[in-house]
């Protein structure tokens, strides 16, 4: 009978390098999935957090352009090129703001 259970024993050690190689390998295939898809995702999201920012920053100029022309059109002083005083101000004032 020991000899039966020292032989099974041998078998179950003799296999088992194989199959923790195995398991190493499907491990490590897994993790190399999930890291590429973890990577593309977040390329994604970066590249539409970048987007929706800049899309920010344009509202912002041109509501503060807009508000400036309505004021100088308002005051009856509006001149030509007081748009582009107008854009630049804004620009100056929102470069100052610490999230833009």
């Amino acid at each position: 009978m020991a000899a039966k259970e020292q032989l099974k024993t041998g078998r179950i050690f003799y296999a088992s390098p194989w199959i923790f190689a195995a398991a190493c390998a499907l491990l490590t295939l897994i993790i190399g999935v999930f890291a590429a898809n973890n990577y593309q995702r977040e390329k994604k999201l970066m590249s539409q957090a970048l987007f929706q920012e800049g899309r920010a920053v344009l509202n912002l100029v041109s509501a503060g352009a807009r508000a400036a022309v309505r004021r100088a059109i308002l005051t009856n002083d509006f001149a030509p090129d007081s748009w582009i005083i107008a854009v630049q101000t804004v620009i100056e004032d929102s470069s100052q703001h610490p999230s833009i």
